[in-house]
């Protein structure tokens, strides 16, 4: 059950991260406080891994 708990959490914050990096503020713009390279790391379709926090 606690499997299944988090998995609805992350679904549900997956708008939230979607929104940031492919429609901020309505017009198809990606969050100018993330970093580029990570932005663009999440946006890759061949990546092997996600980490929880941004590169510095």
């Amino acid at each position: 059950m606690l499997h299944a708990g988090g998995h609805t959490i992350g679904a549900g914050h997956r708008n939230l991260v979607s929104n940031r990096l492919y429609n901020f503020t309505g017009k198809g713009d990606e969050d100018p406080s993330l970093n580029p390279t990570y932005v663009a790391f999440l946006k890759n379709p061949n990546a092997k891994f996600l980490t929880t926090q941004q590169p510095r």
